[in-house]
């Protein structure tokens, strides 16, 4: 059954190079690097290591740089050659390292970009509150100087009205 899982593994690493060359011919190529090193086809495990890296490395895709340098020190350790696999392997752990400091770098820029909008929501809420304040003590004030005026109006009609009784009685 493995080998048939290689037969077309291969097949679709095949028809895939045709269309495109890149992250489906490097998962291609993973599948088959496992199936090998399963079937302890260590050489020709190791020459789809190596074809694996430099497409990688020419497309700079670091997740599957770092997934088949983790495989080819799999690969280098089953062979014994436990130096050549420490090499590859502390490799391997460096790209881990730079891929999750720019994935913390990445989340970091993102919520300070949530926080700068949520800030920017904030700031443009309470202007908004701050304004309706102000149109509701306009409109007090405006209602107040009505009540005044019509409160001075009722004084002065009222003030002539006395007055005018108080003259036609004299």
């Amino acid at each position: 059954e493995l080998e048939e899982a290689i037969v077309w593994t291969a097949k679709a690493k095949a028809v895939l190079r045709t269309y495109e060359k890149g992250r489906p011919i490097m998962s291609a190529n993973l599948v088959l690097i496992e199936c090998m090193e399963i079937m302890k086809q260590y050489d020709q495990a190791l020459e789809l290591c190596e074809e694996n890296i430099a497409l990688s490395k020419s497309l700079n895709l670091v997740i599957y740089l770092k997934n088949t340098l983790l495989q080819q020190a799999k690969i280098y350790e089953k062979q014994g050659e436990t130096g050549k696999a420490y090499d590859v392997y502390k490799e391997a752990m460096v790209l881990n390292d730079s891929i999750q400091s720019a994935e913390s770098q990445r989340l970091t820029e993102e919520l300070e970009i949530r926080y700068e909008v949520d800030k920017v929501a904030s700031e443009n809420a309470l202007l908004r509150l701050e304004k309706e304040l102000g149109q509701a003590e306009l409109e007090k004030k405006s209602i107040n100087q009505q009540w005044l005026a019509a409160f001075l109006v009722a004084i002065i009609v009222g003030s002539i009205a006395i007055v005018s009784i108080v003259l036609s009685r004299s």
